[in-house]
Formats: structure tokens, C-alpha cells, sequence
């Protein structure tokens, strides 16, 4: 059976504390920037720049996308 709580035992003093603010905000790359990278990198990591910059994905989920996530037949 359940017990009655008489505190909440995420409040008071606690070791975790909350993040802080970055010291400046992110900013996103030049257009010159991202081609010079994309050159640099081997074709098969490019995607994961593409998927980045023009998705908007993050590293674990450009990380994670497959070919077969990919439908072949258009999509309206």
C-alpha cells in the first residue's frame, strides 16, 4: 500500500544544483564555414553536416539516421 509523504524529498538541500547560463549564445555557422568544413570531411561523414545544418538535427540524432529512414517515392 501506499505511504503518505509528508516532505517533498526534492526539495531542501541538495548537491545538485541547476545548470548555468553559457556565457554566450550559440551562433550559427557562415555559409563559407560549413563548405569549407563539408570539403574537408570524407563523403561518408558529410551527410551528417547536411543533416545538421539543414535539418537542424543534433549529433546523436544525425548519428542515428540511416539510409532506410529515407523514403524513395515523393512525399506530398
Amino acid at each position: 500500500m501506499d505511504k503518505r509523504l509528508y516532505r517533498n524529498p526534492c526539495k531542501g538541500s541538495s548537491s545538485i544544483k541547476p545548470p548555468k547560463k553559457p556565457e554566450r549564445k550559440a551562433r550559427a555557422w557562415q555559409q563559407d564555414r560549413v563548405d569549407a568544413v563539408r570539403e574537408a570531411l570524407a563523403d561518408r561523414y558529410r551527410i551528417a553536416l547536411d543533416l545538421g545544418v539543414g535539418c537542424g538535427l543534433r549529433q546523436g540524432e544525425a548519428f542515428a539516421f540511416s539510409p532506410g529512414d529515407v523514403r524513395g517515392d515523393s512525399c506530398t
